[in-house]
């Protein structure tokens, strides 16, 4: 194990360590939360009824075209492999016109970052991309996102909703190389115009100062950090040893503080950013087996509020997500599907959350069109925390 502050070269020169993965569960938005569920919108070619007396088009500024064919999405019902709990997929956002805030990066500056391309990083060209992204809007065109924990699950999905309006990403997870790299090559499918990687251990000391300084020098710049990563260890209180406290603390807790700590002179430098803590419902109630963790996402709202007080004079925006029970493969690993059917019921709506849906929640926090929501933790469980 590499002492606090180093990392250890892995194969292609992409800094890394290792944290033991033993005894630790995930919860809500860890780094090692499984995909979210194939819940998937199908889209289905409808053909609409002919006006009486034969079609025409709407007159006036803000007149519409009806054709005999268009294209809608439908959300559907599905469940689990394992359970009956149903989802319900939201209808995607129509497009329109990206609104990036920062000007497009200077060519020379472009250069310089595709020629990290043999560093683990997965890079592609702007040809096409529009194309792969299938018409999702480019609210972030030429900047720069990092998310943590984000080789599957919630942080995953992340990165993709990310790179399909238009950001570039850097990926980091205490995960293994092949993961990250097909999730850096579904970003590029996506539409990033750059994906990189990295495996990073958030647990030691200097590892999340590590990971940004890694991440500017590949992008040259941050203009959005999603601190995604997290562990959960599930027992008793009173079952606790000091190394699972610290170990979930430094994850949780610290290696978002001082993540932020590292990218806030970056983002002063450059007139402004983002910030998303992925904190949790259980920040705000209460959970049997899981006192270290509640605490951890306790702690990470009240950061954001602290956070979001010092750093809004600075067009920083700090906002936090909490979810409710999201199907990734780390919330449904070890439940039976009597337990999630139970689970699923205490939920005023019926069915368990999508990453896909956390996603989209970030992405607007992320957005212009969250220009006056600062210092929020937006809790979003299908209304179990307000009945």
């Amino acid at each position: 194990m590499p002492s606090p502050g180093r990392t250890r070269m892995s194969i292609a020169g992409v800094s890394r360590c290792r944290v033991s993965r033993s005894s630790i569960l995930t919860g809500p938005g860890a780094a090692k939360d499984g995909p979210g569920g194939d819940n998937v919108a199908r889209s289905a070619t409808i053909p609409l009824l002919p006006r009486r007396g034969g079609t025409r088009q709407c007159r006036g500024r803000g007149g519409l075209l009806r054709r005999a064919n268009q294209t809608i999405f439908l959300a559907r019902w599905s469940g689990t492999e394992n359970h009956t709990t149903p989802a319900l997929r939201a209808t995607p956002p129509r497009e329109r016109r990206g609104d990036s805030t920062f000007p497009p990066r200077r060519a020379a500056e472009r250069g310089e970052a595709q020629s990290h391309s043999r560093s683990g990083a997965t890079m592609c060209s702007h040809l096409g991309q529009r194309a792969a992204s299938g018409g999702m809007n480019k609210r972030f065109d030429a900047k720069s996102a990092v998310v943590t924990g984000a080789s599957r699950g919630i942080g995953r999905a992340v990165a993709l909703r990310l790179a399909a309006e238009g950001a570039a990403i850097y990926l980091a997870a205490d995960g293994t190389e092949a993961e990250l790299e097909q999730a850096a090559a579904a970003c590029r499918d996506a539409g990033a115009p750059e994906a990189f990687w990295g495996v990073h251990d958030l647990a030691q000391a200097a590892g999340s100062e590590t990971m940004v300084a890694t991440a500017h020098a590949r992008m040259r710049r941050i203009d959005i950090l999603v601190n995604n990563a997290g562990v959960r260890v599930r027992k008793a209180f009173g079952e606790f040893s000091h190394e699972e406290f610290d170990r979930v603390v430094a994850i949780n807790l610290r290696a978002p503080f001082f993540a932020s700590q590292a990218v806030v002179p970056i983002m002063r430098a450059q007139g402004g950013g983002h910030i998303v803590h992925m904190a949790s419902q259980l920040g705000i109630v209460a959970s049997r087996y899981g006192a270290v963790y509640n605490l951890t996402k306790a702690g990470l709202i009240q950061l954001t509020r602290a956070m979001a007080l010092e750093l809004s004079a600075d067009g920083i925006a700090v906002n936090a997500v909490c979810p409710g029970p999201v199907t990734t493969e780390g919330f449904l690993a070890g439940r039976n599907p009597g337990e999630l059917e139970q689970r699923a019921r205490d939920v005023p709506i019926g069915r368990f959350g999508t990453a896909e849906e956390v996603a989209g929640v970030v992405a607007f926090l992320c957005s212009k069109d969250a220009g006056y929501v600062i210092g929020h933790a937006l809790v979003m469980d299908g209304g179990y925390v307000v009945h």
